[in-house]
């Protein structure tokens, strides 16, 4: 770009010096001059415009890079997400299995206690201190 903005200020000089010598005297301009300090400008305008056109092709190149780069992180977002409805559906089915077997524990817990309940008031009903009393005169 200071390559660029150098050949201007030299090709606005040229041209400058030029229209003034051509307003004073437009026999003695040089066109030999002239043609060359237009090939010399032409020459950096080529070399600018290609250095343009490089960096263009540059950017081109970095932008499709960065959308190849972003569909790639794109499925990798999507395939993380998937893992994630699937680990939330295994948590969903463990605290559902979690809540059914705690409701057995509680229910087999409370037939536990039946049970005990039952086998105390029948041996309570079963044993008597009359019957331990007569039970110990047999012996």
């Amino acid at each position: 770009m200071r390559r660029f903005l150098v050949a201007l200020g030299v090709a606005t000089i040229a041209v400058a010096g030029a229209a003034s010598g051509a307003g004073a005297d437009t026999t003695s301009t040089d066109p030999q001059q002239q043609q060359a300090v237009i090939d010399q400008i032409r020459a950096q305008l080529g070399s600018n415009l290609a250095d343009a056109l490089a960096a263009q092709q540059q950017l081109q190149s970095s932008l499709q890079n960065n959308t190849a780069q972003q569909l790639v992180l794109q499925g990798k977002i999507t395939d993380v997400q998937a893992k994630i409805a699937d680990l939330e559906s295994q948590i969903k089915a463990a605290q559902q299995k979690e809540a059914v077997l705690a409701e057995k524990i509680d229910n087999e817990r409370q037939q536990l206690r039946q049970l005990a309940r039952a086998i105390y008031t029948s041996q309570a009903h079963s044993w008597s201190p009359s019957r331990s009393h007569r039970a110990l005169r047999t012996c």
